[in-house]
């Protein structure tokens, strides 16, 4: 919190290791109103969305790999697809099942009452962006949705949660499971994978392989 925005100060909410409760309510209060009040909406969200709905994140996700002597960002990327395509493959199908089996937690709904609030408040403000250049389409990339252009989500999780229901223009920087693209056919093939020179054969985005993939 910063006394900049209004917010008390870093050493006022720091008292001995501790958390004064009034501060916390007085900082609740301020972000109630600043929410309240706001024309646009930016949200960031991370692993710790994902993770307080149950489902394994990076730290937990790696130690179940360790036994293959792999971590988990190896298992997960493009390269894991050319030399142990059953792991890849089974890797993101137990993924996709769990994302698309698991409740997420009430946050999320929240964050979707914030976006229609927020996106319903300023229709001149939105039809002006819109004219801009097409800013912050709807959360499928539709049009005709609440906030579609005054409501922004920023996120690096690829569960698809946040577009599925919170909705807005969702810019998802590490891409989704539910979307996928060709990541390269070797052009130059070499022992080190890493130094081979990829080509996409296309630059479509298409959905996941179908049964029996999940």
């Amino acid at each position: 919190p910063s006394s900049i925005s209004g917010f008390p100060s870093a050493n006022r909410m720091q008292t001995a290791g501790a958390v004064d409760v009034n501060d916390v309510d007085e900082s609740m209060q301020i972000a109630a109103s600043l929410l309240a009040s706001c024309d646009c909406l930016l949200i960031f969200a991370g692993a710790g969305m994902s993770a307080d709905s149950g489902v394994p994140v990076f730290a937990s996700a790696s130690q179940s790999y360790e036994h293959l002597g792999l971590t988990y960002d190896q298992v997960a990327c493009q390269d894991m697809m050319r030399k142990n395509p059953r792991l890849f493959l089974g890797f993101w199908a137990n993924a996709l099942k769990t994302y698309d089996t698991t409740a997420v937690h009430e946050g999320y709904e929240i964050l979707a009452k914030w976006r229609r609030r927020v996106g319903s408040r300023n229709p001149a403000l939105a039809a002006e962006l819109r004219g801009a250049g097409g800013a912050g389409r709807g959360a499928e990339g539709g049009e005709g949705q609440e906030g579609m252009n005054t409501v922004f989500v920023s996120t690096t999780n690829v569960d698809g949660w946040l577009r599925r229901v919170v909705g807005g223009s969702v810019h998802e920087v590490h891409g989704s499971v539910h979307r996928w693209q060709c990541s390269g056919v070797p052009q130059v093939v070499t022992k080190a994978m890493w130094m081979q020179k990829m080509e996409p054969c296309c630059t479509e985005l298409f959905p996941p392989p179908p049964n029996p993939f999940r």
